[in-house]
Order: C-alpha cells, then structure tokens, then sequence
C-alpha cells in the first residue's frame, strides 16, 4: 500500500491504493474510488442505523462553496443545541475539506459524509434537512417525530417558510441577489440567514472553535503568532479566475510596499491555492501559494496579525476559527450583508446598489463599463492603508501594542 498526498478542490488530502480500492481518507470521513468491481465494499451511510435505532436521527446537507459552508456547520451547530438531547443524532453531508479541517473533533457531529452520497431514498434517518441558503425539509419520519415537540415545531417553521417563498428554494443561483435583500429587510446578514423567525438564535461569533494543530503548522513555517501579515487574491473555482470580485494585482502590489513601510516587523505571506488562479505578489517575504493544506490555511489565518483579501472563502475561515481582523475589500458584493462586524470592510459605492447574481455573468464583467469593475478600480492601496493605521492602531491600544 502506498500513501501520497492529491488535490481536490484545490486542497490536498491523504490519498492510499491499496489492490482493491483507492481511499482517500478525510479522517471520520472516507471517499471510496472503485479498482476491482467484482468486490462490494459496504457502505458506511446506508447501516449507520443498526447500532442507533432508538435514537432520532438528522442528516444535514450543506450546500454551496467554502463560506456557505461554514456557515452551515454554524447552523448545524445552533441546530444542535437548540435540540440538545443524547437521543437526537446529526450527521453532516459535506464537502470534504470541510469534515477533514473543521469537523474533526466538533462534538455537534455525530458523523460527516460527502455531499454527494446524500440520498433521502436510503431510509437512513428520521429527517433529512438540505441547506442552500435557507433549511429545506425534504423528508422526515411522521411517528417518530411526535416525540419530539421542539422538533416538531421547527420542522413546521420550516415548511411554512417555505410554502411562502417558495421561489427561495428553486436553486437557481439569479434569485441570490432577491434572497440577500429579503435578508438585509430582516436585519439579518448571511451568517444568519438560515435563522427563520430567529428559532435558532444564531450569533455572529460562531458556536464552535475548530481544533487545530496551530503549533505544529507555525513551527513548519517557521513564522511566530501574530508577527505576520497574510494576503490572498482569489476567487473559488464558481468563479472565473478573471472574476471582478478581485481587486487589482497592481495594487496588491502598491499595498506591500506600504505595509513593509509602516509594518517592518512583520513578515508578509501570500496565501492561495495555486499559481494560475492565484499570481505572484511583489514584494512579499513569503509564498505559500499551492504550498499548503486546508488545515494549514486555517492555522495561518487564526494566527496572523492581519488579513487582507477579497471578500470570500478565507475571509470566512479566519472569522470561523476566531482568527481577529480581516481587511476585506468588497466590490460587487454587499458589505452589508456578507461583512462581519470585527473587520475592516472597504467599500467605494460607484453604483447606488450592489450588482451580484443581478444578471448572468454578473461577477465577469463591469455592468456599467464591461470591463473591470469600478467599484474595485475606485478602492486605492492609500485608502487600505490609510485604514489598517487607523485601525490597527486602535488595536494595539487594547493589546498592549504588538508593534
């Protein structure tokens, strides 16, 4: 049998061939590639009942990209403790860096899955959730259900929702932008979106700390807790690499130059999953760029002084692993409803209103120009700048003064 790391998604994952299968192991979760038919290996989803029949089971799918989720381990989580029982057991459908790096140890899984061994047809649980941006009720068992009111209630919630907006659930991503505003007129943001009528008292901070081998991933970098500043130019691959929701290279670029200026004690690490989707910076100390695993991502995040990104994927990570300030620089997404309140969340409003899932293609090309988006063109490495200081400093303030 050998062992060696492979990319999927653009993370690396422990990969073993063995003659009869190829596994590729994301710790209580396991993604099995057929070599030889003629064996039928048994599937661990279709018999999780045979030790748990007298418990009430849930399977819970997450859908979307890297900060859906997230976001939806959060929910599970508040779901979780709002049902808390030892009779009640939730399993997660995921992708898998999500189990692999977040759900290791979380005591509000019972087990994590792949999302797409997810089927309501094999009899396995008592209710099945999926979650996009709002819970879905696609099945659940009637009797047994009876014997849990809380349950029953926010089983009820949940379809009553959805009977009255129905054009939330269709799954097409152009009624995104509809969803975002609805949320915005609750005075909700996307952290808790998923909270209808508030059943789950969902709070920005996130109810649970993954755990992480933070030591370790420092010491292999040979970089120090809060003594570095990372930095990330890229999209998720929904995306085109090309997506305006990036600010330009060039100013990355500018940006660095400040930053070493008024930051010299800290080393600046670019961060990103591979070269093509993720070009060189200028002027940084080190690059991590295709070097890294997810839970390595998540380590350096928690532990860097400073952030500085897009808004998207990693910008999540660090707020989920209660990593302090990002600098997030919004373009034609809503700072209103994807900023969290800790960060610096930068925004020129060149437009009266925020452009995304408004038409298709909407993250490709300026509505207003057609090229590159004006909005990210407006924000200048002087205003980023300008606003660490400030910012920053205010920090220091109530740390002591790390610089």
């Amino acid at each position: 049998m050998s062992t060696k790391l492979i990319n999927i998604f653009g993370f690396r994952f422990r990969y073993e061939n063995t003659k009869e299968i190829n596994k590729i192991s994301f710790g209580r979760c396991c993604l099995y590639q057929r070599v030889i038919s003629d064996k039928k290996e048994q599937s661990s989803v279709k018999n999780i009942k045979d030790n748990h029949d007298d418990k009430f089971r849930i399977a819970v799918q997450l859908k979307g990209a890297m900060g859906d989720q997230l976001v939806g381990c959060n929910y599970v989580n508040a779901l979780y403790n709002k049902f808390r029982s030892k009779d009640i057991l939730i399993d997660i459908y995921c992708r898998p860096y999500i189990g692999e790096t977040f759900l290791q140890e979380a005591d509000f899984v019972n087990q994590f899955f792949l999302d797409t061994d997810f089927s309501i047809q094999d009899e396995a649980y008592d209710l099945y959730i999926q979650l996009n941006r709002f819970p879905e009720i696609l099945k659940y068992n009637e009797k047994k259900l009876q014997k849990y009111s809380v349950i029953c209630k926010y089983v009820l919630l949940c379809e009553n929702f959805k009977k009255q907006n129905a054009v939330f659930f269709t799954g097409r991503s152009e009624f995104d932008s509809i969803l975002n505003i609805f949320t915005l007129i609750q005075n909700k943001k996307r952290f808790n979106q998923a909270d209808i009528d508030n059943f789950l008292n969902i709070k920005e901070k996130f109810g649970f700390v993954p755990k992480l081998p933070e030591s370790s991933v420092l010491q292999d970098y040979r970089l120090q807790k809060n003594k570095y500043i990372t930095l990330h130019r890229g999209v998720d691959t929904s995306h085109s690499s090309f997506s305006n929701k990036q600010w330009p290279l060039e100013n990355y670029n500018s940006l660095i130059k400040m930053l070493k200026s008024n930051f010299p004690k800290y080393k600046i690490v670019q961060l990103g999953v591979n070269k093509e989707r993720c070009p060189d910076m200028k002027g940084t100390d080190i690059s991590l760029v295709g070097k890294t695993t997810l839970t390595d991502i998540a380590c350096l995040l928690k532990n860097s002084f400073l952030h500085i990104d897009g808004e998207g994927g990693m910008v999540h990570i660090r707020h989920a692993v209660q990593g302090g300030k990002s600098v997030v620089l919004f373009g034609p997404t809503s700072d209103a409803f994807y900023g969290y309140s800790e960060n610096i969340n930068i925004k020129e409003n060149v437009c009266a209103h925020w452009c995304e899932h408004i038409r298709a293609k909407w993250d490709e090309g300026c509505i207003r120009s057609g090229g590159e988006a004006l909005c990210m063109q407006k924000i200048t490495p002087k205003t980023v700048m300008d606003k660490i200081k400030k910012n920053m400093r205010i920090s220091d303030d109530n740390s002591n003064k790390n610089l």
